[in-house]
């Protein structure tokens, strides 16, 4: 009857610690509003206004040759400080911060109401303007009033 009891009790101590590794594991995958961010509806419209253009070239591509993109935008920014830094390009367009990487071409919004962005020392400052909204953290960047 012992044996029976702590069968049981060994069986019940798996399937809580089981259970609570299945937890842990699965907050690290992304959300359904994670992935909202970077649907379509969040991109910059064609028709929106911009400042510049400039075609970006990425040499992080998976078929081993240079991806050239076309970007329309107010201010933008490569990262540095990072290996493979190149390849990520914060901008602005029409007051809206994102975050574009070349070699995939996807883009997230972080930000509304940003007014101005430059670089610091290992990271981006954005400035926050009167309408600012945080859409999504980003550990590259530092918003500033």
């Amino acid at each position: 009857m012992k044996k029976f009891f702590v069968t049981i009790f060994v069986l019940l101590l798996v399937g809580v610690l089981g259970y609570s590794c299945y937890r842990v594991l699965n907050m690290n995958t992304p959300s359904l509003n994670t992935q909202e961010l970077t649907e379509e509806k969040n991109l910059p419209k064609e028709d929106e206004p911009y400042e510049n253009e400039t075609t970006l070239t990425s040499n992080f591509a998976a078929d081993e040759e240079e991806k050239e993109v076309d970007l329309k935008y107010d201010q933008y920014i490569t990262a540095n400080g990072f290996t493979g830094a190149s390849d990520h390009v914060y901008y602005t367009r029409n007051g809206v911060l994102y975050h574009f990487v070349i070699s995939s071409e996807s883009t997230t919004k972080l930000a509304e109401g940003v007014v101005k962005i430059e670089n610091d020392l290992d990271g981006m400052r954005a400035y926050k303007g009167k309408d600012f909204k945080l859409i999504q953290e980003d550990e590259y960047v530092i918003y500033v009033n």
